[in-house]
């Protein structure tokens, strides 16, 4: 699991360099219940899971392992330069092609998980392919 950890203090550390003026955090509970404590609002990190690839040769065992990661966005206004929407794509921009590992991370998907109490959460996934050998 230590890569998983490496994998995630890189993104965290690429989304604090590049979406400046918001709390940029690992997750450690459940998102859905989650409350920003930054008045500009929150991007949050977690491992969502990883999938195995067939090997292409059984002799050698040696096969694909895509991680993925989710970065919540909890934000109070929608629009606007200050918006979950701006934050949202300032999260893509700073993490689509980020190179960790030697290999780049690529966007899976954006949804829109809720709106609690004028609070905006979204949630972007990204995965990076890595190579790996047999457990």
């Amino acid at each position: 699991m230590e890569l998983i950890r490496n994998i995630e203090t890189a993104i965290l550390e690429r989304l604090a360099a590049c979406v400046p003026g918001v709390a940029v955090e690992q997750g450690g509970s459940d998102p859905s219940s989650y409350k920003p404590n930054h008045p500009k609002g929150a991007l949050v990190v977690y491992f969502t899971g990883a999938n195995f690839y067939t090997p292409l040769n059984y002799n050698d065992l040696t096969q694909k392992i895509a991680y993925q990661f989710a970065v919540s966005v909890y934000k109070k206004e929608l629009h606007g330069n200050d918006g979950a929407y701006a934050l949202l794509q300032q999260a893509q921009e700073a993490l689509t092609g980020c190179t960790i590992l030697k290999n780049k991370l690529a966007p899976l998907s954006v949804r829109l998980v809720n709106c609690r109490k004028g609070l905006w959460h979204y949630e972007a996934k990204f995965e990076i392919c890595l190579p790996a050998t047999a457990l």
